[in-house]
């Protein structure tokens, strides 16, 4: 069986600390592992194509690669994982296009025609009763208005990732309404505010790691300052954790949704028991659950991929 991921950069990625890492060691025990950059991807004679490179890999130690890169068609490898970090620009989105174009024995994961449709934090509005008071909006009058009756309230970008671009503000920080159009870029980027929940501070967020729409495990990330000012992930030690009873209602909530969405592999953000976001992209925290729980769950995610969707294949 070959695998293939593709990803922004092989010698970006962070070991033993990326979940892309322990997600292709799973997947070389049962065959070849390839991986390629987006623009390794192309079309021709019918088919996608990518200039890939064959690769070797231990997750805690690092990874060979093959220094002549292999051209193949989508259509000889059995599963393709897009791992790709966000912003979702148009590159992104002709990506995402390119795979919706493999052929039926190719698994793509996540669904390509989902990660094109479905934005990871507007992903979340669909379940209403879950998220905290919010609003979507580039106007600079509909946010101030928002901003007046929460007081403090927590804006971020809806195309970047983690908490970059993230930012806590209060009344008094955005007196002017003119503060808007410096986060709004003049009125012509959309921004998401919502509720502060102090329950970020206190306690940090909560992801929570569903497969096959089923939650797996969870971990708190309480939080630092820098945090909430935008200034990239800021975290210190995960901390292990249980689902509440809410929380399992809200994975079971969600899970018809993703099931028929083909989303496979997703990280949902939790805080004070209400949905912050939706994580279909390239999710993050395998390695934070095995190192939490002293478990490999990355097999138990191929244990599971391999009987629904891989049985047979070779």
């Amino acid at each position: 069986m070959k695998s293939l991921f593709v990803i922004d950069s092989v010698k970006e990625l962070k070991f033993p600390w990326d979940t892309t890492s322990f997600l292709a060691s799973a997947s070389q025990a049962l065959g070849a592992i390839y991986f390629c950059h987006p623009k390794d991807l192309f079309w021709d004679k019918n088919n996608v194509w990518a200039h890939a490179l064959n690769a070797k890999i231990n997750p805690k130690k690092g990874m060979t690669l093959n220094k002549k890169k292999q051209t193949l068609s989508l259509n000889q490898f059995q599963i393709v994982w897009m791992r790709k970090d966000p912003p979702i620009d148009a590159n992104y989105i002709q990506t995402c296009q390119l795979f919706a174009l493999a052929p039926p024995s190719t698994l793509v994961l996540n669904n390509p025609q989902t990660l094109m449709l479905k934005n990871e934090k507007l992903f979340a509005l669909e379940f209403q009763k879950w998220i905290p008071q919010t609003i979507v909006s580039r106007d600079k009058n509909e946010l101030h208005s928002f901003l007046q009756k929460q007081s403090k309230v927590v804006i971020k970008p809806l195309d970047n990732r983690g908490s970059i671009g993230v930012r806590l503000i209060s009344k008094k920080e955005f007196a002017s309404k003119s503060k808007w159009l410096d986060v709004t870029n003049n009125e012509s980027a959309y921004i998401m505010a919502q509720e502060y929940l102090p329950e970020a501070i206190t306690q940090g967020d909560k992801r929570i790691v569903l497969i096959d729409g089923k939650p797996i495990g969870a971990f708190l990330r309480p939080a630092t300052p820098e945090t909430l000012k935008g200034r990239g992930l800021s975290y210190v030690s995960d901390l292990p954790t249980e689902l509440t009873l809410k929380e399992k209602q809200l994975c079971r909530d969600l899970a018809p949704q993703l099931k028929k969405l083909g989303l496979f592999f997703v990280g949902i953000d939790v805080i004070a028991e209400k949905l912050i976001e939706i994580n279909i992209t390239s999710p993050a925290g395998i390695p934070e659950l095995n190192h939490l729980y002293g478990k490999s769950f990355e097999k138990e995610i191929f244990d599971l991929l391999y009987r629904k969707f891989l049985r047979g294949k070779k």
